[in-house]
């Protein structure tokens, strides 16, 4: 197989005489074969594309979104035949990343073999690039001056939809859309807010009608007096501080109330453990006989009464956690805001647990002064 005939040296027939002894001579007639070029057989291979919002969703497709040219390896018969395929494993789709590839790339047919008829096909599988990002701005209309630092949203995946809601900017108020979309690309993910600012009303000065002509708006009179000038300054009003807006924008402020409480909280706890050890020193120095005949008992007693101490302590380093989980002490500070409810119902619930303590207490110390009487 892969050669073809070339040639014959020697004579297709040799004879021996009549009479002729035998002829003990075997004789050789030689064949050449050379290298038959035409003899070739051939090896394929294609690669194909999917790609999905999921990589098994991207396995189930039946149908290649993208195929390379079938790559065909054709070699002399007498020689193995070995076809190569490089699959893009880079960026095939816009907005996809490469996951995964499922077959051989390099498919070889053996020497004397025949041709491989079958196409050997390489799948190669992408899912969508989580790695963008989008941007957030906020702009005056006219100047676009930056009014808010931008918010950039990193980790972003593509085709994901995200909406966006216009925050508060003291002194300014949104122009268009307070709330936008975008379907996230490749890139120029942007959504840029305009706003525009909150008039100052003000009231004219005395010196004129609003109108800036500083007179009534009746005829002037014709004489060589001089008219007094126009007295063009602008009286602007004290206006009422905006508490209402102090909150600037809903995480623009943390309330010094809310604060207070907290610390107030943990000034009660703090109180009901310090009177619960002085209380126990004064039971021990004057009850040491009895402690010593029951001392279990006694014992149980101070647990018990230390029960509403630790409640009150843990209760206070919740106010603490709550505190800190919804204020920010580094924006601007104002006395209260939406936590302050919260706060205060907190600190009555802790102003009861104190109360609870001392009234167990009492109870108690009138007991023993009942048993001692």
């Amino acid at each position: 197989v892969g050669y073809k005939y070339d040639s014959t040296e020697g004579n297709l027939s040799y004879s021996v005489a009549a009479g002729a002894a035998t002829d003990a001579t075997t004789h050789v007639v030689k064949v050449y074969y050379v290298k038959d070029a035409e003899q070739t057989h051939s090896v394929s291979a294609q690669v194909k594309y999917y790609y999905g919002d999921t990589l098994a969703e991207a396995k189930a497709k039946t149908d290649a979104d993208a195929t390379d040219a079938v790559e065909i390896a054709t070699g002399w018969i007498g020689e193995e035949t070995t076809v190569t395929v490089t699959p893009n494993t880079t960026d095939k789709f816009a907005g996809y990343k490469y996951a995964e590839t499922v077959g051989a790339l390099t498919y070889s047919v053996a020497a004397k073999a025949v041709t491989d008829t079958t196409t050997h096909i390489v799948k190669v599988y992408y899912v969508p690039r989580n790695d963008l990002s989008y941007t957030v701005k906020y702009l005056e209309k006219g100047s676009n001056k930056a009014l808010k630092k931008a918010k950039v949203a990193e980790g972003q995946t593509f085709g994901d939809k995200v909406t966006e809601t216009a925050v508060r900017i003291s002194g300014y108020k949104v122009d268009g859309k307070a709330t936008q979309s975008l379907e996230i690309g490749v890139d120029n993910n942007v959504i840029t807010f305009y706003y525009t600012a909150i008039p100052i009303p003000v009231t004219p000065g005395e010196g004129g009608d609003g109108n800036g002509d500083g007179g009534n708006g009746g005829t002037a009179a014709t004489d060589n007096t001089p008219a007094p000038a126009a007295d063009n300054t602008v009286q602007i009003e004290d206006q009422e501080t905006p508490k209402a807006n102090l909150d600037l924008e809903k995480d623009g402020a943390w309330a010094l109330l809310n604060l207070l409480l907290s610390l107030l909280a943990c000034i009660m706890s703090i109180a009901l453990i310090i009177t619960y050890f002085m209380k126990k020193r004064e039971d021990e120095e004057e009850q040491n006989a009895d402690y010593a005949a029951s001392g279990d008992e006694e014992e149980r007693k101070l647990k018990k009464k230390g029960l509403w101490r630790i409640i009150s302590i843990a209760w206070a380093i919740l106010m603490l956690i709550v505190f800190f989980l919804t204020e920010d002490m580094s924006l601007p500070m104002i006395w209260v805001d939406k936590w302050t409810i919260l706060m205060v119902v907190m600190t009555i619930i802790q102003a009861g647990i104190m109360f609870m303590s001392r009234k167990k207490y009492e109870e108690e110390d009138e007991d023993n002064n009942t048993q001692m009487a």
